[in-house]
């Protein structure tokens, strides 16, 4: 594996999605020929990026790859961030989308960033 590629978030990404294909191909369709041919397909692109000699433009695959994730992963964070702490209500700052810390219980309150200095309400 020397000068090679190897693996990242985008071929773990696409490895869950293989899988998650084939089982639910295999539920719903009875192993169908063209689940199949999904899954191989997908397979073989994890293989073609992981034995990739041209590092450079798997980095950049997994780059946009993980640009697009990005809103999402942040959702789940501040969801579950709302959902374990009791005391503080977790809020995105509307122009530079900080995560910010507020007192809950206190109704809608105007809150200032600290880093852009922007004002805005939200219900705490």
């Amino acid at each position: 594996m020397n000068g090679r590629y190897g693996s990242d978030q985008l071929n773990i990404a696409l490895l869950i999605l293989s899988i998650s294909v084939s089982l639910i191909g295999g539920i719903l369709f009875n192993r169908s020929i063209y689940v199949s041919l999904v899954v191989y397909g997908i397979s073989f692109l994890i293989l073609y990026r992981g034995f990739s000699k041209k590092i450079y433009k798997r980095q950049q695959e997994n780059l946009k790859f993980m640009r697009l994730i990005q809103p999402i992963k942040s959702k789940y964070k501040l969801i579950k961030l709302n959902l374990t702490q009791k005391q503080y209500k977790h809020v995105q700052c509307p122009r530079c989308h900080r995560t910010l810390r507020v007192p809950r219980g206190r109704g809608k309150i105007e809150i200032t960033c600290p880093h852009c200095h922007v004002a805005f309400d939200k219900r705490s």
